[in-house]
């Protein structure tokens, strides 16, 4: 995993950042944000291949966030949109 990507985890959540780090137990992304609404008509695959759009509402983090792997359902690598 490398780059920016779409991280979705357990209990719906999901991230959008680039990826810092990738440890055993953990994964880092830098510019961080959390993907509040989707904001597209075909689901995350539209998102993370075309990048937000206008309806896409993203929350940003102030500095990287650590994710444990166990918390990773799967990941999407993203598109020159973004």
């Amino acid at each position: 995993m490398k780059g920016k990507v779409l991280v979705v985890l357990t209990f719906g959540h999901v991230l959008v950042g680039d990826v810092e780090t990738a440890e055993a137990g953990a994964v880092v992304l830098e510019n961080a944000a959390t993907v509040r609404r989707w904001g597209t008509t075909s689901g995350l695959g539209q998102l993370a291949a075309e990048g937000p759009t206008t309806d896409t509402t993203l929350d940003t983090y102030a500095a990287p966030v650590t994710v444990e792997r166990s918390q990773i359902i799967f990941t999407i690598p993203c598109g020159a949109g973004w």
